[in-house]
């Protein structure tokens, strides 16, 4: 058990960071888009960068009532990406094909989708170990008073 514990330590430590670089790394590309007059592609890709940001913040603030607001913060990010990814990729194929912008988009939305997958998930598991490991003595101190 201590094991699967330190590995999802490992894994929210590396997500974090990766959640952290991508969200810095959405924040450049939108305001290059931006300034590039693509408008569409720079706005979407703000809107993830707000998200990102949002998840991130409340998740290392967020003390009470966490489970609820860190899941429903983590699938509206994943949900944003995904649409969009599936908005653009039908709208550029229909009238341009593929562009170094579209690339750009697609490993910025993929990676925040993952880091923050990753986060969460490794921090949902992270939450239950520690609830089982704090009902386990509960429950030995009741059995030894029987």
């Amino acid at each position: 058990m201590k094991e699967k514990k330190t590995v999802a330590c490992v894994v929210l430590g590396v997500s974090l960071v990766s959640l952290i670089t991508v969200i810095v790394a959405a924040f450049a590309q939108s305001i290059d888009l931006l300034a590039d007059e693509h408008v569409e592609y720079g706005g979407v890709t703000l809107g993830a960068f707000l998200l990102g940001t949002a998840f991130t913040v409340v998740f290392c603030v967020n003390k009470k009532h966490s489970f609820a607001v860190n899941l429903s913060l983590a699938i509206t990010v994943v949900t944003y990406c995904v649409i969009s990814l599936i908005a653009f990729a039908v709208s550029d194929v229909i009238e341009y094909g593929y562009s170094s912008v579209d690339s750009g988009y697609l490993a910025t939305a993929l990676t925040l989708v993952v880091s923050t997958a990753l986060t969460f998930g490794a921090w949902m598991y992270l939450t239950l170990i520690k609830k089982k490991e704090e009902s386990a003595p509960a429950e030995q101190t009741s059995e030894k008073s029987e």
